[in-house]
C-alpha cells in the first residue's frame, strides 16, 4: 500500500504518488509485515496509526467470525469455548431473551464483541496515555509498546479468539483451497507476462520503463483485483494458464 501512494499513483505532473503527510505515509510503512520492514529505520507509531491498526484487527477478526459461521465452518456451540464469546453472548442472552431467533443472536453476539473490544481499547489507552506523559509527538514515536492496546487480561482473550480462527477458518482445507488458487492465478500471471510483457496496457509499461521487469510485473499484478487477475489468468491472449489455474 505504501508503494502505491509513493510510487505508482501519480495526479501531480512532477512527482510519482500522492501528497500525502509524514504521519499517513509512517503509519502504512508501520503497517508492513516484518518481512516488508527489514533493513528499514521506521520509527514508533503515531497514536492515529496506533488506532487504525487495532481497528482493523477488530474489524477482521469480527467479520471472519460472521462469515465462518454463515459458511459452517463453525457453529456458535464451538464458540461457547471462548471467554470472549461467552462474555458477549452472555450479555445478549441478558437482554433479548432466550427465545430470539439463532440469525438474530449471531448478529447480535458479533456486534456486541466488536463494542466490548472497542470499550477495552477506549479505556486501557486512555490510561495509558495518562501515564506516558506525553508532551509531543517524539514522545510517542519515543515509546517502546504501543500504547492503543487491549488491556492484558483482554489480550489474552483476544489470543484465544486469534487461535481459534487460524485453527477453524484460515487453516480449514475450504479456505484453504481458495488461497492456494489465488497463489495459481499469480504464478501463472507472473511467468507469462515475464514472457510477454506487451500483454500488459502500455501506459504501464511507460510508467515504469526504467524499472526492472520483474518490478514492473510485479507491480501490475499487485494492482489487480481478485476478479481481474483471474479472468487475466483465463483469458484467451493466456492460452495455458486456464488449466494451470484449475489444477
Amino acid at each position: 500500500s505504501k508503494r502505491i501512494v509513493e510510487v505508482l499513483e501519480r495526479q501531480f505532473p512532477d512527482f510519482d504518488g500522492l501528497n500525502l503527510t509524514h504521519e499517513v505515509r509512517q503509519g502504512l510503512a508501520k503497517h508492513q509485515t516484518l518481512y516488508d520492514q527489514q533493513k528499514k529505520k521506521i520509527v514508533g507509531k503515531t497514536l492515529e496509526a496506533q488506532v487504525v491498526d487495532l481497528a482493523d484487527e477488530i474489524a477482521y477478526h469480527n467479520h471472519d467470525l460472521d462469515d465462518g459461521l454463515r459458511s459452517r465452518l463453525f457453529t456458535m456451540k464451538d464458540l461457547e469455548k471462548l471467554p470472549l464469546w461467552r462474555e458477549a453472548r452472555e450479555e445478549v442472552s441478558e437482554k433479548y431473551g432466550s427465545k430470539v431467533d439463532l440469525v438474530i443472536v449471531r448478529r447480535r453476539t458479533v456486534s456486541k464483541l466488536i463494542s466490548l473490544m472497542i470499550q477495552n481499547v477506549l479505556e486501557t489507552a486512555a490510561k495509558n496515555i495518562f501515564r506516558a506523559r506525553l508532551k509531543n509527538m517524539d514522545a510517542v514515536l519515543r515509546q517502546k509498546k504501543n500504547l492503543v492496546v487491549f488491556s492484558p487480561d483482554f489480550e489474552r482473550k483476544v489470543s484465544g479468539l486469534r487461535r481459534f480462527l487460524w485453527n477453524r477458518m484460515y487453516q480449514s482445507p475450504r479456505v484453504l483451497k481458495h488461497s492456494q488458487k489465488g497463489q495459481r492465478v499469480i504464478r501463472v500471471l507472473f511467468r507469462k507476462f515475464m514472457k510477454h510483457p506487451e500483454l500488459m496496457p502500455k501506459q504501464r509499461n511507460r510508467l515504469s520503463k526504467s524499472r526492472l521487469l520483474a518490478t514492473v510485473v510485479k507491480d501490475y499484478i499487485a494492482g489487480c483485483t481478485d476478479q481481474y487477475a483471474l479472468e487475466l489468468a483465463i483469458d484467451e491472449n493466456l492460452p495455458y494458464a486456464m488449466s494451470k489455474v484449475q489444477t
